[in-house]
């Protein structure tokens, strides 16, 4: 729940029961107020993957609720739906040797023509079933907070990426029940749509800051080939579904691939 300070871009951002955060743009600082009950696991929780993405979109940049994974060089954003797999997914790309650059946020912007983006922060979350299914190897997991099954993997940061990347394709997952595996171009006009619900806001009646991330979602879906993923959640085909978007992202053209 947000709501407005005594000044202008003052903000709260509360959780209820857990936690309250006042944000002072002017003052440039962040208050934190926690419940008795609400864990420090919790409030980093919160704090990075909820009040921070709003910060830094508050100052102008656009922020996207995605994960991102480097090919060689350049980066993949995997975004969708709260629920669609996009942690899952982009941890089965970095085991198959497409290293994580994050799961959860990611900053995009255009640089001399060239649309670039960077973690918010480094991370990977998974739901217990996930770990042995996508992950082959043995990591460290904590708790990501007191409300959510989900854990956080810590993995290697040798095999971690970092930094800014120029973006090579973004992917819109969107799981279906019943339909088999497809994995299509997207029209600009499309994903832009899609990666303005997906992105980061605080203030939803600031119809200035509103026309802007439009445009910067624009540039993004204007600029760089997308593809719609539509598919089973099934941890069996997570392999196959990975090289075959490699192979639609390679090619970069609008044919489908359809599996049984």
């Amino acid at each position: 729940m947000l709501a407005d300070l005594s000044h202008p871009e003052d903000f709260v951002i509360s959780f209820y029961g857990l936690a309250r955060f006042e944000i002072a743009f002017s003052a440039k600082t962040i208050r934190v107020s926690s419940k008795d009950h609400a864990t420090e696991g919790t409030i980093r929780h919160l704090l990075a993957d909820h009040v921070v993405p709003r910060v830094i979109a508050h100052e102008g940049h656009n922020v996207l609720h995605a994960g991102a994974v480097i090919t060689p060089g350049r980066a993949i954003i995997i975004t969708g739906p709260s629920g669609s797999g996009k942690s899952t997914l982009a941890a089965a790309l970095h085991a198959a040797g497409y290293p994580l650059l994050g799961d959860d946020a990611m900053i995009a912007w255009q640089e001399e023509g060239i649309m670039k983006c960077q973690s918010v922060y480094r991370s990977l979350r998974l739901f217990p079933d996930s770990l042995s299914f996508v992950l082959d190897t043995i990591h460290e997991l904590s708790p990501v907070a007191q409300y959510t099954r989900k854990l956080n993997v810590h993995l290697d940061e040798a095999k971690h990426a970092d930094g800014a990347f120029p973006v090579r394709a973004v992917l819109y997952l969107q799981p279906v029940i019943g339909v088999r595996t497809r994995i299509r171009r997207m029209r600009a006009a499309d994903l832009c749509m899609k990666l303005t619900e997906h992105s980061f806001w605080m203030d939803p009646e600031d119809l200035q800051q509103a026309r802007q991330r439009l445009q910067r979602v624009s540039e993004l879906a204007t600029n760089v080939p997308a593809f719609e993923v539509n598919y089973r959640h099934n941890f069996s085909q997570l392999q196959n579904l990975c090289e075959a978007i490699i192979d639609n992202v390679n090619l970069m053209s609008p044919m489908a691939l359809e599996e049984d």
